[in-house]
């Protein structure tokens, strides 16, 4: 092989290494509780184009936000396009519908029309929309619709002037439906939990894992967990039998210690759950939903009796972490 034909080897090899990268979707929760997914990709106006990122963002809670952010980088490059226009609380653009946004792949590829709000940031430009956390909206719709046959998603921005170019920002989300699944946790439409499900897995015993991996309540569990959540799924696991008490499931679980053990409470027709971790006596408590839960009679003599102090009897408080 020549040189020149090794030259061209390597760099159509680093080519696709580099492809590889730019399309893989990383996903997490950061310090704030935010959950979180992003993919690189690239924006185009014309012949010119700069590198991109798309973020989908998930605050759950009463007061939470499901949102999506197009982030351009270097938008001076893209210099046919009027980022001006759509900058600040005060753009002209900012309430008109000039974005567009279309799924690719699977059965489900919505395409929606929407105004985005925009902002500078740094050496970027962010166009972003965002909902309440549990809100029907174009957010949840986008979000909800991405399955394993999705590949693409397609973000197109028109100028105020008809006739100036389009900004196309493009990204691969090939293998991106489990992550998107993660991040959802908490955001879009509560998915339905009825209370005959939580009888039915008492009454035939269900499996641990089988509840825990049901759709539903991992939405309700990993949102009231956060980045706690792999460190109580390991503790949940010994939790049995499955009681019901009027419309809450409930079961506990001793821990490897005298003083520990672990609780999930989680109730039907609501977005109500607990989870309770208690470590030589500290209990640590996970709420989530928008609605109140009243502890079963089973769980609060478990819970006073793990967290009784040997020399006082008396009960620690809770450590909460909403």
């Amino acid at each position: 092989m020549s040189a020149r034909s090794t030259i061209r080897a390597i760099c159509a090899v680093f080519t696709l290494v580099t492809a590889s990268l730019a399309t893989a979707v990383e996903h997490g929760i950061d310090d704030d509780g935010v959950r979180y997914a992003s993919w690189r990709g690239e924006a185009r106006v014309a012949e010119a184009s700069s590198a991109a990122e798309l973020r989908l963002l998930c605050r759950p809670g009463a007061d939470g936000a499901l949102g999506w952010t197009l982030l351009i980088d270097a938008p001076e490059r893209l210099s046919d396009f009027d980022f001006g226009a759509f900058d600040g609380p005060t753009a002209p653009a900012r309430d008109q519908k000039l974005a567009t946004l279309g799924l690719r792949g699977g059965l489900l590829a919505p395409t929606v029309d929407l105004a985005v709000n925009g902002s500078r940031r740094a050496h970027r430009f962010a166009f972003a929309f965002a909902s309440e956390a549990n809100a029907a909206s174009n957010a949840a719709l986008i979000a909800e619709a991405i399955g394993g046959a999705t590949n693409r998603l397609t973000w197109v921005l028109s100028q105020i002037d008809e006739d100036a170019e389009l900004l196309r920002a493009d990204f691969d989300l090939t293998g991106s439906a489990d992550p998107v699944r993660e991040t959802l946790a908490g955001c879009g439409p509560v998915p339905a939990l009825p209370v005959e499900r939580l009888v039915g897995w008492q009454v035939s015993g269900a499996p641990v894992d089988e509840v825990l991996s049901d759709r539903a309540v991992a939405w309700r569990v990993r949102a009231a967990t956060g980045r706690d959540w792999p460190e109580a799924a390991k503790r949940l696991a010994r939790l049995g039998p499955w009681r019901v008490d009027g419309s809450v499931l409930h079961a506990v679980a001793e821990g490897p210690g005298e003083r520990s053990g672990a609780a999930l409470m989680i109730a039907g027709g609501t977005d109500a759950v607990e989870v309770l971790l208690i470590d030589d006596g500290v209990l640590r408590r996970y709420a989530g939903g928008h609605s109140s839960l009243d502890p079963p009679p089973a769980v609060r003599d478990f819970v006073e009796s793990t967290t009784r102090t040997a020399e006082t009897g008396a009960t620690p408080a809770a450590e909460e972490r909403d």
